[in-house]
């Protein structure tokens, strides 16, 4: 696998206004942001998610997931 391929990028969630209206955030608040500002957020929250949050613990957890699914889905095909 080639270096480009190892790095690609894959997109884990996003956020949206409604988002800060859910989180708390005043609506006029999450109304008066650019698109600029939420995907400043949008960056942020995955810096945080990575540096704070459980994303290493979660990664072989959805991996078994996935692998969970390919092995069903082949065992209903035979």
């Amino acid at each position: 696998m080639k270096k480009a391929e190892k790095e690609k990028p894959f997109t884990i969630t996003t956020v949206c206004r409604q988002d800060l209206v859910d989180a708390g955030i005043p609506r006029r608040i999450g109304a008066s942001l650019s698109d600029e500002d939420m995907e400043a957020i949008a960056r942020r929250m995955g810096e945080l998610y990575v540096e704070y949050g459980s994303f290493w613990e979660d990664i072989p957890t959805a991996l078994e997931s996935v692998q969970e699914k390919r092995r069903t889905s082949a065992a209903s095909q035979e």
